[in-house]
């Protein structure tokens, strides 16, 4: 099973991949976050596999030099559609009992689904600003009714005088 290993989230704002999540492999101290640019983004996105193993030396030399082949095995992009969110980083303890690595393919869906989980983590928490924002806009709607019927309400009783007298002028 996993026993070492790291997750690096995309902060698009930010330009840069930031370690969230760190199982004893001290990536947070080795290399806390790697700036990218946009031709290393399109790089990611343009790979075919989600092993991104193969290319993290060239796009982030730094990630390569800190972290030896003992403290690295895989490393997975994590994405939706073309979409990148981060990527996973796996330890050379991820073997079955009998001691043979697990495919690609498990591998692969292991980062779909935390891909799936981040993204859903994140249309949740829009939800919830979404909602907050919503919340105010009622507030703002509400007290402006309040204060537009305050008005109305003072307006009629500044004009009851007039009011009262047309309509004894019309009998």
């Amino acid at each position: 099973g996993i026993s070492r290993g790291a997750i690096y989230i995309l902060d698009y704002a930010k330009k840069l991949f930031r370690c969230t999540v760190d199982i004893k492999i001290k990536a947070r101290e080795k290399v806390p976050f790697l700036n990218f640019n946009s031709d290393e983004l399109q790089q990611l996105v343009c790979n075919d596999s989600s092993d991104i193993t193969p290319i993290m030396p060239k796009i982030f030399p730094l990630f390569s030099e800190s972290f030896s082949k003992s403290d690295v095995e895989f490393v997975y992009l994590l994405r939706l559609d073309s979409e990148v969110l981060g990527f996973l980083v796996l330890g050379p303890r991820f073997q079955t009992n009998d001691g043979e690595p697990y495919d690609s393919e498990l591998l692969g869906t292991l980062s779909r689904n935390i891909s799936t989980a981040i993204n859903t983590f994140k249309l949740m928490n829009q939800l919830k600003l979404t909602n907050s924002e919503l919340d105010q806009h009622i507030q703002e709607l509400n007290a402006i009714r309040e204060a537009s019927q305050s008005i109305s309400a003072v307006l009629e009783l500044e004009n009851l005088p007039q009011i009262v007298e047309n309509i004894f002028q019309k009998i």
